[in-house]
């Protein structure tokens, strides 16, 4: 086990402890006595933030991102929220949920600007995926070869609220500001089964799934409302992405 992976446990332990004493903290408990966006399920998910801290995604979050879902997916969330064993890397979470599609989000320092790259599977971010981004962006010709992968000064738990592994380009409207932009990473569809799920994390236990099929115009409309001058979509050739990375990529 890795120092990395040592350094988390302590942390699942104690948000076990946590559902295991106040099993009304679930996500699926509070969906089965509230209906979303009813003042009830407002004041639960707001327990819940208060009570889980960084281990959930916060809840005007979840709020935003489950009344989209409703509306651009499907009206019966009871079946799309799972729990499962604790997980924070893409690929982590891929192992524990075969047959799924991981959601993988990377943030990347070009010089002063931090960039939130997001995209489906266990990606790594190419040379040329980098040019392209600094480009779309507007970014100093050259700006790529001065460039940090999630850089350590910017740590998740400060950056986004929430634990390292679960950031996903769906941000709290405040954490957003933080970020000069979102790049979304198009998946090439034709190598994808449209009826495969999109794995969202909503905490190291739960997950939200999202049919492949509905997933892009969810997370159109969540940008649109949330960041609607900050997101861009990257077009990728099949054989961009390869195996991830954490390292810093020296181009």
């Amino acid at each position: 086990m890795t120092s990395s992976n040592q350094s988390v446990v302590p942390i699942f332990q104690h948000l076990e402890r946590k559902f295991t004493a106040a099993p009304t903290l679930k996500l699926s408990s509070i969906l089965h006595t509230a209906a979303v966006g009813s003042p009830a399920f407002t004041e639960a998910l707001e327990a819940r933030s208060r009570a889980l801290g960084v281990t959930t995604l916060p809840s005007q979050t979840l709020l935003h991102l489950l009344s989209l879902y409703q509306q651009h997916v499907s009206p019966d969330l009871d079946s799309s929220i799972i729990w499962h064993r604790p997980s924070l890397a893409a690929g982590e979470k891929a192992a524990l949920l075969p047959g799924h599609l991981v959601q993988k989000s990377i943030t990347v320092q070009f010089e002063d600007s931090l960039v939130l790259c997001s995209g489906i599977g266990d990606f790594r971010l190419s040379r040329s995926l980098l040019r392209q981004i600094a480009r779309a962006r507007g970014l100093k010709k050259r700006v790529h070869k001065h460039l940090r992968i999630n850089p350590i000064e910017f740590p998740p738990e400060y950056l986004y609220g929430i634990l390292e592994g679960m950031v996903s380009p769906f941000l709290s409207p405040g954490r957003v500001t933080c970020l000069d932009a979102v790049v979304f990473v198009a998946s090439p569809t034709a190598s994808v089964d449209r009826k495969k799920q999109v794995v969202i994390s909503v905490s190291p236990f739960e997950s939200l799934l999202v049919p492949f099929s509905s997933f892009q115009a969810l997370l159109y409309a969540y940008a649109d409302s949330t960041y609607p001058d900050k997101w861009t979509e990257i077009p990728v050739e099949p054989g961009v992405c390869l195996p991830a990375e954490r390292e810093a990529v020296l181009v």
